[in-house]
């Protein structure tokens, strides 16, 4: 019988379906030829805050996760001005200065 093409001849014989050519009984499966392995567990776990914290806003009852790192809900939080990088074209600097 000749094996599917999906079937690789290797020198120790037929790579995939257990190293021997798939029979009618048994056919070529994925499973057969590929094998997964698990990605592992993650090296650190991630940094927490504490638990039970609310927000630092005067009668706010917005619990915080233990993951976020702030005092303040998103509501309460104060603006923040992210660095702007680069230069103001001319026409825009003379028109906003």
């Amino acid at each position: 019988m000749e094996p599917p093409r999906s079937v690789i001849w290797r020198r120790g014989g037929y790579f995939g379906a257990g190293g021997a050519p798939p029979t009618p009984n048994r056919e070529l499966r994925v499973q057969d030829t590929m094998r997964a392995t698990s990605a592992g567990r993650a090296r650190r776990r991630p940094k927490t805050y504490g638990d039970e914290r609310v927000c630092a806003e005067k009668r706010c009852e917005t619990r915080l996760s233990r993951y976020n790192r702030e005092t303040f809900c998103f509501a309460h939080a104060p603006t923040k001005y992210r660095r702007m990088r680069g230069e103001f074209t001319a026409e825009y600097a003379s028109r906003n200065s």
